[in-house]
């Protein structure tokens, strides 16, 4: 494969199979992706964090854009970047809704740790590699106004 037919997520020169395979799996778990999520699918585990060859390899080989290059590639083209951005809209949206209902006792965490999750869930929806992306390449077709160019 030249250099000129390479994809940001194929597998790089210098990638192990093994690194790259994790890779594979924090890549298709879609935007709302995480290190500790991939971990969690590939041992088959509920609980705990990635152990330090996760993190390592997503350092080393650049994870977070590469899956960014990923996500563009396959959102924009089939639901368009309009519905990328308001999907992130919508994820701030419920946030404020649940922080709501918490102020106002309709819901009631068990601990701490609890908000943090509902909140990291909530975060994850996309990430903002994705969206700044997807801002980026959106810049390129709507002027300041926020009106499409003809």
């Amino acid at each position: 494969m030249t250099d000129d037919e390479r994809k940001p997520w194929d597998q790089l020169d210098n990638e192990p199979d093994r690194a790259y395979a994790r890779f594979l799996v924090y890549l298709h778990l879609g935007p709302s992706r995480s290190i500790d999520r991939a971990f969690h699918v590939a041992s088959k585990r509920t609980t705990g964090r990635a152990g330090g060859a996760w993190s390592a390899d997503s350092t080393m080989y650049n994870w977070p854009s590469r899956a960014t290059a990923y996500d563009i590639n396959v959102l924009a083209p089939k639901l368009g970047t309009e519905v990328v951005i308001n999907w992130s809209i919508a994820a701030g949206e419920l946030s404020k809704q649940l922080l709501d209902e918490i102020r106002e006792g309709k819901l009631r965490p068990r601990n701490f740790d609890q908000v943090l999750e509902l909140f990291n869930v909530l975060s994850s929806l996309i990430t903002p590699e994705t969206l700044k992306a997807v801002q980026q390449s959106v810049g390129s077709f709507v002027d300041s106004t926020g009106e499409e160019e003809q």
